[in-house]
């Protein structure tokens, strides 16, 4: 494996080049991370946020431009709490996957080669879920199964590991979070504003707001474990740097 990480996976930063290196140094050919907003799911107007090494991004940029991630089992699956790594085709073997989704993974396989794929579920909160998949482009089956075989818990861990390691940094963070807090609803809403006015959760009940402070504290306290067990000095990091109160 070369030494250089190809100009694409550097837009994505240290943590996801390291990333590609230990999935193909495990065998793998490609890897994507997917953050999907759970207000995203079904919109046409919106896809799933992704990050991919270069065997992935033919497949991704046509992926994006039709719209397969409201067709994708993967994501379906993963939004009905899928805790397991979910084998691609094992799903479709096993039909558990609709017509118009199995067309997806063919047009993976026979346009872009991508011939298996494994999935680790990283994430699955009340906003958001997110998964790492590694891909192979080799048609061997049997080859697969060994490779899931002696290496899916390795993966398993270093995707896992590369989750929580971008989810620890603010400026890993942001790169996800913009796009929820544009889609939150009106009590989140009202939570951050009250983030945003420096003020106490305990004073939200002092102005037409429709809560109670017990509520405000819960609702706060479950968006920053949702965005990765952040605390609230990064919450107000993240929202200053995007200008949340013009995204409210």
């Amino acid at each position: 494996m070369s030494d250089t990480v190809p100009a694409e996976v550097e837009l994505f930063g240290q943590a996801f080049a390291d990333l590609c290196q230990e999935v193909e140094a495990l065998g793998f050919d490609g890897v994507v991370y997917t953050f999907y907003p759970k207000s995203f799911h079904k919109s046409i107007d919106m896809q799933p946020v992704l990050q991919y090494s270069t065997k992935f991004e033919p497949f991704v940029k046509h992926y994006i431009a039709n719209d397969y991630g409201n067709r994708d089992f993967v994501i379906r699956i993963a939004f009905k709490g899928a805790k397991k790594s979910i084998d691609w085709w094992e799903e479709i073997n096993n039909g558990n996957v609709r017509d118009d989704e199995l067309q997806v993974t063919l047009d993976g396989r026979d346009n872009f080669g991508i011939q298996n794929g494994i999935t680790v579920p990283v994430l699955k909160g009340p906003y958001a879920i997110a998964g790492i998949s590694a891909i192979t482009m080799n048609p061997d089956k049997a080859n697969f199964r060994k490779l899931k075989s002696e290496k899916l818990d390795t993966l398993i861990l270093c995707t896992r590991e590369y989750h929580f390691r971008v989810m620890a940094t603010n400026s890993g963070i942001f790169e996800f979070v913009e796009s929820i807090i544009q889609h939150l609803d009106t009590p989140k809403k009202i939570v951050i504003k009250q983030l945003l006015k420096n003020q106490p959760m305990k004073t939200i009940e002092s102005w037409d707001s429709g809560l109670t402070a017990k509520n405000a504290e819960t609702i706060l306290r479950n968006l920053k474990q949702e965005l990765g067990s952040i605390s609230t000095n990064q919450l107000m990091y993240l929202l200053g740097k995007m200008d949340a109160e013009k995204l409210l």
